[in-house]
């Protein structure tokens, strides 16, 4: 028996999906209309005609009626008495009216189309400042609620109240790029996120940063790593051919000893003065090694944690990205699995000599858990936001890039058990799409013991354990450890920088882009030499 053809989505389709259809009024809480625009332009491509006879009327003008109207969106928001503006009444009616339209011909109706991009800039404008801390500004009755919407206990943060998180989400947003032109050109404030297979979340700290730069003393541990620590594990799997396809784990240095670090420490804030965060590689630790550190020396710690697989149980390892923030003599915590298993070929086993653990007959999987995808941002100021990404996650473009380029974090740290830094290498490479879209600056950092390790045919040998890149442009910058040296302070500069909309919209120079501007050798005697490069 034939069935009946599929029907046309429509423009109720996509509300009644969000929760929104079949309403005469907008929702009250702007982030919320700001998802139900965001969704018809996207499936619409109609987002393309913000630069085609845009905006009505004069520029100036029509931004000045964009501000105000959000200004008083925002007040209207959190007083369920009060009257929405007449605007943003206008502007949801006309897009109600328009119901019974297809999505693909959203386009062709130019006052539905206006209506979208009009209530989207507006809910923007609503939400300026949304989901961080400015020491010198207290949030209103409008950020509290929106830093509890975002701090609720659930899978995935939301600013949303009216959209359940399972059918979108929307979360602050630090950058807008300033090249091509996609859905994520429209907004300064806020970003829009499909629901998906990864859950992204924001995370605050308990005090904002309070300053103009940030100071990282990153640690390329272990110093050392030999091929005994890489060896075979039985797995679970059965879908992977034996004959082909192998599983490795690694194993852990011992716990790092919080002594030591202290040492380091204090040698690099006699170079620098004060240190914010201590960087470590992937895999540098073991589980708990952050909170421990950061209780103890009162830094944000960020760095990889993991445990090897248990061969008598067969279990999984564990390989994940974990931020401590100190809190009083305790820490909060954030732990986030790595999302795609490293896969060691006969190239790779031959450039770490691996060969005596590992037959390069077999190509070897990273036998770890993949567990809930998640993604954490967490928020230090008014200006600053960064998220950390594990060595595969910055390669593969699932699932993370796509939620990393619409919130657009002003600091990616990416942690790596990898060879040398190099410009050339795949770390650089990656690095750049994000320094160019959305405009983040990129660290990434690998273990020193690794990259003595490797040898690479037709290149000598080198100390580069991190990679710098940001969106100022120019080649990324390779990052050496010198002989002796077990720390390297990075000094970060904060330069306050203009961007655009593509409807545009200024952000008055409120977005904040990290630069490089000091480079110190950390060395563990006591009388450290300084040295800084620039």
């Amino acid at each position: 028996m034939p069935t009946a053809p599929p029907t046309r989505q429509t423009v109720a389709d996509v509300l009644a999906f969000l929760g929104l259809g079949a309403r005469p009024d907008p929702p009250r809480w702007p982030p919320d209309a700001f998802a139900a625009a965001v969704l018809l332009l996207q499936r619409s491509g109609a987002y393309r005609l913000a630069v085609d006879r845009w905006p009505p009327g004069s520029l100036a003008g029509w931004v000045s009626v964009i501000e105000d109207v959000g200004r008083r969106w925002r007040a209207a928001s959190t007083d369920d008495a009060a009257p929405l503006p007449q605007e943003v009444l206008g502007w949801w009616r006309t897009l109600a009216a328009s119901q019974g339209l297809g999505v693909d011909s959203l386009a062709q109706d130019r006052p539905a189309v206006e209506a979208c991009l009009q209530l989207l800039a507006a809910a923007d404008e609503a939400s300026a400042g949304v989901g961080v801390l400015d020491p010198e500004n207290p949030p209103d009755e409008f950020g509290q609620r929106a830093m509890g919407l975002l701090a609720a206990d659930r899978d995935a943060s939301t600013l949303c109240i009216e959209i359940e998180p399972s059918r979108a989400l929307v979360l602050p947003k630090m950058h807008t790029p300033q090249v091509g032109m996609s859905i994520r050109s429209l907004s300064h404030h806020l970003a829009y996120c499909d629901a998906g297979d990864v859950c992204p979340r924001w995370d605050v700290a308990p005090k904002p940063l309070g300053a103009r730069s940030l100071n990282l003393l990153v640690l390329p541990w272990p110093l050392e790593v030999v091929p005994r620590q890489f060896r075979e594990s039985p797995g679970r799997l059965e879908n992977m051919s034996q004959e082909t396809f192998r599983f490795f784990t690694c194993e852990m240095p011992e716990a790092v000893g919080v002594e030591r670090v202290r040492v380091l420490l204090e040698n690099a804030e006699r170079l620098v003065g004060r240190v914010d965060a201590i960087v470590f590689p992937e895999l540098a630790l073991r589980p708990d090694d952050c909170v421990r550190l950061a209780k103890s020396l009162q830094r944000v710690v960020i760095g990889g944690e993991g445990a090897p697989a248990d061969p008598a149980t067969r279990g999984a390892g564990s390989n994940a990205a974990v931020v401590a923030v100190p809190l009083g003599r305790d820490a909060l915590a954030t732990r986030q699995q790595k999302h795609h298993r490293w896969r060691l070929d006969e190239r790779q086993i031959g450039q770490y000599g691996l060969g005596s653990q590992l037959h390069p007959e077999h190509a070897w999987w990273e036998y770890i858990e993949l567990g809930a995808r998640q993604i954490r941002f967490w928020c230090l100021d008014s200006w600053l936001a960064f998220c950390v990404l594990i060595c595969e996650d910055l390669a593969r473009q699932d699932p993370v890039a796509p939620v990393v380029r619409a919130i657009g974090p002003n600091l990616v740290i990416t942690l790596v058990m990898d060879g040398p830094q190099l410009a050339g290498r795949w770390t650089a490479r990656y690095a750049t799409v994000l320094a160019e879209d959305p405009g983040a600056s990129v660290l990434s950092l690998t273990s020193a013991g690794m990259v003595r390790l490797a040898r690479v045919p037709g290149r000598a040998p080198s100390r580069a354990v991190a990679l710098w890149k940001d969106g100022r442009g120019g080649a990324p910058r390779e990052i050496d450890l010198e002989e002796g040296a077990e720390g390297i302070v990075l000094c970060l500069t904060r330069r306050m920088t203009t961007e655009w909309s593509a409807d545009g919209r200024s952000d008055e120079e409120a977005t904040g882009q990290l630069l490089l501007n000091g480079v110190h050798q950390v060395y563990p005697a006591r009388a450290p030499r300084a040295e800084a490069r620039q």
